[in-house]
């Protein structure tokens, strides 16, 4: 970790222990977190004013239930998506470290709460940057190997997006369709596998991707074989 820090610079370094090897590790992202929740208040306070308010990182998140309020008011369905990823990064940035890696540990087995934050800064900085006409929302995320942590971050990620620029789609059945296409597990094993190594070794999924009932399908008992005749 401390050598990727090095090599991008600390400004531009974010870390989110996915896993149980990083439990009892600090995370690193609440500085990039407020710089996003920065630009959309730049770009929204003319739509959503009030809301634009009540998310400014330099103010403390007092009423949650007040804020998804106005999220529910929200009537583009984009936006409202949009913000219903970025109101919980809100409340993970404002929480202290200690806080947040209870979180984690403590709901590692049902969700992946760090996942999650990874997977909605990426969907919103996306979002973000399209609705800005922008092509400034390239995240390059990865784990030492590039194989299992990155794969399901991808799979999440990929899920995430199309979700929230498709309102309309079902998330269960699109988490599971991404799933069947087998596409993150091949991207997995020639990232950080070997020859016939298909797949991911199993890692903590977030809520809606255990909805869709995936692990059979991301996680191969091919994932875990390390040596494969190819003769």
């Amino acid at each position: 970790m401390e050598q990727t820090e090095r090599i991008v610079g600390e400004s531009s370094f974010m870390y989110l222990p996915i896993s149980a090897v990083g439990a009892l590790t600090s995370p690193k992202f609440k500085d990039h977190v407020n710089k996003l929740i920065k630009e959309t208040v730049g770009f929204y306070n003319t739509t959503y004013p009030k809301l634009c308010e009540s998310l400014n990182p330099d103010t403390l998140l007092e009423n949650k239930e007040a804020l998804q309020a106005q999220i529910n008011d929200i009537k583009d369905l984009q936006d409202k998506a949009y913000f219903n990823r970025l109101s919980p990064l809100k409340q993970s940035a404002v929480s202290a470290d200690w806080k947040n890696t209870y979180t984690q540990n403590k709901n590692i087995i049902t969700d992946n709460y760090y996942a999650n934050i990874a997977t909605n800064y990426i969907t919103c900085k996306t979002m973000l940057a399209e609705r800005r006409g922008k092509s400034d929302a390239s995240v390059l995320f990865s784990c030492k190997s590039g194989k299992d942590r990155t794969g399901v971050i991808s799979y999440l990620v990929d899920g995430s997006i199309i979700c929230a620029n498709n309102p309309a789609l079902n998330p269960t059945a699109t988490y599971k369709a991404l799933a069947c296409a087998s596409h993150v597990q091949i991207l997995a094993s020639l990232n950080g596998g070997m020859p016939g190594r298909f797949g991911m070794k199993p890692v903590s999924l977030n809520q809606i991707a255990r909805d869709a009932q995936t692990s059979g399908q991301l996680f191969p008992r091919t994932a875990h074989w390390t040596n494969i005749p190819l003769n």
